[in-house]
């Protein structure tokens, strides 16, 4: 449910950059942007998935063995 004492910000006509838009978008929610919506009926296909994964190495040699 929307807050009705919550102020929301501007929806920009363009963004500079994907980056800024990204930045907005990940602050605000589309919810309250509802009224800037319309319906499509495009339609989007994933050809390719991509993962990020953080990989931790830890030395296993003791110290004294390094020179």
């Amino acid at each position: 449910m929307r807050d009705k004492d919550k102020t929301i910000d501007t929806l920009p006509d363009s963004f500079e950059t994907e980056e800024k838009a990204g930045a907005f978008w990940d602050a605000h929610s589309t919810m309250d942007y509802q009224e800037h919506l319309e319906p499509s009926d495009d339609t989007v296909e994933i050809s390719e998935s991509v993962f990020e994964l953080q990989v931790r190495m830890r030395c296993l040699t003791p110290r004294s063995n390094v020179r």
